[in-house]
């Protein structure tokens, strides 16, 4: 007589019948089958999960070298453009001085009245520039500055920002813009909207950095523009080469104040 293989399991209680239940071998069968496909279900989505994530790290490392492989061609190309227009300068003021040369000789005649010409606006309805600062980190030199929305009836003011930065570079002539961009032989933008873009309801801070491994600023200049492409406000800032990894004070273009104590000298008598 053959054995029937099987699980029993017998429920006694303090009070009542004693009950017993029985599985089958089929039934253990199936529970051990279920929990094989839950562990290799476990174990294949571990493996997914890793191999997900070790293309995503890769795909970051990826993202991570071309933006610095980026980042460092439009800085060689701003480099040589920023040389071709200093040596376009450097023909044109050749050949300036060598027509000043030849005409030096020559009577000149009554020059005609000219209109005077617009200059550049150092203050804004607009906008405002505030709080600007210069701090020397490591091989940067860091440009802190704020922007402020001068309009009342609370409408956002925007436009586009960015910063010249005049100085010499290896005994040269240099200038460097932030963000990067094509300037013109006078440190204007040709492309405006290449610019930091904005758009504030009341304050934003921002930041510039500059290299200064081989080359040293004397000045900065910044430019606001609308988004029509208005020059809304130009401000320079002079830098004190005495303090290195200090603050620099504001130095605008505009007139000079007179000082207190020029104010305090007395009339002289008639």
């Amino acid at each position: 007589m053959a054995m029937k293989q099987g699980l029993d399991i017998v429920l006694v209680r303090k009070s009542g019948p004693v009950r017993n239940l029985r599985f089958g071998s089929w039934f253990i069968g199936l529970i051990g089958l279920i929990l094989l496909l839950l562990i290799a279900g476990l174990v294949a989505g571990g493996f997914l999960f890793y191999k997900q994530s070790r293309l995503l790290v890769d795909y970051g490392e990826q993202i991570n070298l071309l933006m610095l492989r980026a980042e460092r061609l439009e800085y060689l190309s701003q480099e040589q453009e920023t040389r071709e227009l200093l040596a376009e300068e450097a023909l044109k003021a050749k050949a300036e001085a060598q027509a000043q040369k030849a005409s030096a000789a020559e009577p000149t005649p009554t020059p005609s009245p000219q209109p005077p010409q617009e200059e550049d606006p150092t203050e804004s309805e607009v906008i405002a520039l505030s709080n600007i600062s210069r701090q020397i980190e490591g091989g940067e030199m860091v440009v802190n500055y704020a922007i402020t929305n001068k309009l009342d009836d609370g409408d956002r003011a925007e436009g586009y920002i960015m910063v010249v930065a005049h100085g010499q570079r290896r005994g040269k002539p240099w200038l460097e813009s932030r963000p990067p961009m094509r300037l013109s032989a006078l440190g204007r933008p040709i492309n405006y909207r290449r610019a930091t873009p904005f758009a504030i309801q009341r304050y934003r801070q921002l930041t510039a950095r500059f290299s200064t491994a081989d080359s040293k600023f004397d000045r900065l200049e910044f430019f606001i523009y609308s988004r029509r492409g208005q020059l809304l406000l130009t401000q320079t800032v002079l830098l004190d080469e005495d303090k290195q990894g200090q603050e620099a004070p504001e130095q605008a273009t505009s007139a000079p104040q007179e000082s207190s104590s020029e104010k305090r000298q007395p009339e002289s008598g008639e």
